[in-house]
């Protein structure tokens, strides 16, 4: 009975030493997922915003000028406002995956090669 309770102890085990494996992993790869992501939506924000200043800058010009209306000046200062909080937030969201991914791997914070010190 005793021998049978240890194998049966055993493979319980085992087989929780599988699911914690395998739950490490979809943490591994769900983690550098979401980092690999937030990069590649910096990129696509900055490309966003660049587009937005752009037009803002010649709608400043074109308002300066009179040729354009109030109203129309400040649509396009409020969509460059919203790109600009949207290049924040994708910022962010970088930087909190970008801790999720390292949390994931075990590492932990080494005050001395902080990038805020």
């Amino acid at each position: 009975f005793e021998v049978r309770s240890a194998q049966a102890e055993l493979r319980r085990s085992q087989q929780e030493l599988v699911s914690t494996n395998q739950g490490v992993l979809y943490e591994l790869k769900k983690s550098y997922a979401e980092f690999s992501n937030s990069i590649e939506a910096i990129g696509v924000q900055k490309k966003l915003l660049e587009a937005a200043e752009t037009r803002a800058e010649i709608a400043r010009r074109q308002y300066a000028n009179g040729l354009m209306s109030y109203q129309d000046w400040d649509i396009i200062e409020n969509e460059l406002i919203n790109t600009q909080k949207t290049m924040l937030t994708s910022l962010l969201t970088a930087v909190l995956s970008e801790a999720a991914w390292e949390q994931a791997q075990g590492k932990g914070i080494d005050r001395k090669s902080t990038r805020l010190n």
